[in-house]
């Protein structure tokens, strides 16, 4: 058997097979020897085991496995989840994925992941962005996505969270690729289960290569990166060390032959480092969302201009249009009273005419 003939009664035993680490390891070869799984799942032989070059503790882990599970079972378990399964040769799997070295036999999901016929960009980054991270993931995440791509990240704290959020506010569809499996009970970080749902509800997916039930091994993370950047034309760094998970997601971008862009920042910021060191590699520099469209060919969408509906909007517009302030600096050089910038603020908030980046910042939504 091959990748490309894996049978419709097959695919339990796949799944199956793919709940224990010490086995999932094994599955391409086990797919690849045995004709029929369900023959080898039925007749274990340890000598099939050695001659598929897995050896014998592969078989008894197998034998363990096969103890404690009921292939039979492992579907029902899913759709009770409403997690649906795609094998690497259904026709909805993602064609760019297919290209990559090591491509998920099985992909897990949750959501519509029928992004095929669309461009995609991942974007990845530090848990712990900056004012400036913050805006420009945000503002390059909603820009792109209102030009219609597919944007890819990772549901981790930070950058990803604002990289899929973007997105949200930008009406575009989103892709949280995850190191868990997809059920409520797996998500992490826990926090972002609801944006979880916000990103089902608009028509996007959470995805994973991992089973129901499988261990979180911290190996997990940095091994789906492959995943994000496989599913994308292009991956985007904003602000990340030079060790670290964005940087690992960059490298598999550059291994897979996809585009690399990365975001300066402060030559004296451990997060510019990563993509300060990738503009320095050749990674192409991105100062404005539509550096990354022009590369694509794609023409920028006209932009609105903000404007005020009120003297109170009118004075914060013209002390933030530039950069991001506190609120207590927006207080010092509108003139205007803590409590008529707060109350304005708020207002400006909900029209979407402005960004809180926490802590009491804000900035002009470009």
């Amino acid at each position: 058997m091959t990748m490309q003939k894996i049978k419709e009664r097959d695919k339990e035993i796949i799944i199956s097979l793919s709940k224990n680490p010490k086995i999932r390891k094994h599955i391409g070869k086990i797919v690849n020897y045995f004709d029929d799984l369900q023959y080898f799942w039925q007749n274990p032989n340890l000598l099939d085991f050695q001659k598929a070059e897995m050896g014998e503790e592969a078989y008894n882990n197998f034998l363990d496995l096969k103890h404690n599970t009921i292939p039979e079972r492992e579907l029902e378990f899913l759709k009770k989840e409403d997690i649906n399964t795609i094998f690497i040769n259904d026709k909805n799997y993602p064609d760019l994925l297919k290209e990559i070295f090591d491509p998920p036999i099985v992909l897990y999901v949750r959501g519509n992941i029928n992004i095929e016929n669309r461009l995609k960009l991942s974007i990845v980054g530090t848990r712990r962005p900056t004012n400036y991270g913050i805006e420009s993931a945000l503002n390059i995440a909603e820009h792109i996505a209102k030009s219609d791509f597919v944007i890819v990240s990772g549901l981790a704290i930070g950058i990803d969270t604002l990289a899929h959020r973007g997105s949200l506010n930008g009406g575009g569809m989103t892709v949280a690729v995850l190191g868990t499996s997809v059920d409520d009970k797996s998500i992490y970080p826990s926090i972002n289960r609801s944006l979880v749902l916000k990103i089902i509800e608009s028509g996007g997916a959470v995805i994973s290569e991992y089973p129901l039930g499988y261990p979180i091994f911290k190996h997990n993370f940095p091994e789906r990166n492959r995943i994000i950047s496989g599913l994308s034309h292009g991956t985007l760094v904003v602000e990340a060390k030079k060790r670290s998970g964005a940087l690992i997601t960059a490298n598999f971008a550059l291994e897979q032959g996809r585009e690399v862009f990365a975001v300066p920042g402060d030559i004296n910021r451990l997060e510019s480092e990563g993509p300060n060191s990738l503009i320095k590699m050749g990674a192409k520099i991105v100062m404005h969302y539509s550096d990354i469209l022009n590369e694509f060919g794609i023409e920028e969408i006209n932009k609105e201009e903000i404007k005020a509906d009120s003297e109170l909007e009118m004075k914060i517009i013209e002390v933030i249009k530039n950069e991001s302030l506190h609120i207590d600096k927006i207080v010092e050089l509108t003139g205007l009273s803590i409590s008529e910038v707060s109350s304005t603020l708020s207002l400006m908030e909900i029209k979407g005419k402005v960004i809180n980046l926490g802590a009491l910042n804000f900035v002009i939504k470009k």
